[in-house]
């Protein structure tokens, strides 16, 4: 399965690179290339870089969305549940009280 994962992130780290590049970090779907590459890093347990690019996505998506659109929300309740689970429970209060 790793193996099959590995995989995986090369594509996603080449598919947000080109997102960045072609579209601008502020397009919709490079707010998604963002949030599905940190929650794939998330899986490989590479929680360092999963919870900036998580963090990266609940932020662009609340200034860009709006702070109420679902995709802003669902960002920032999954960068809530990683700082959690990272011992990080003040980070997790102040990133839900944000937008």
């Amino acid at each position: 399965m790793q193996g099959k994962l590995g995989e995986a992130e090369a594509l996603f780290r080449e598919d947000l690179a080109g997102s960045r590049r072609v579209l601008g970090n502020d397009h919709p779907d490079t707010l998604a290339s963002v949030y599905n590459m940190g929650l794939l890093l998330q899986g490989l347990g590479q929680l360092g870089e999963a919870e900036a690019l998580l963090r990266e996505a609940a932020d662009t998506c609340r200034r860009v969305l709006g702070p109420e659109h679902p995709r802003a929300q669902g960002a920032a309740a999954v960068l809530a549940a990683l700082l959690r689970a990272r011992g990080k429970p003040a980070a997790a209060a102040r990133g839900a009280k944000r937008g």
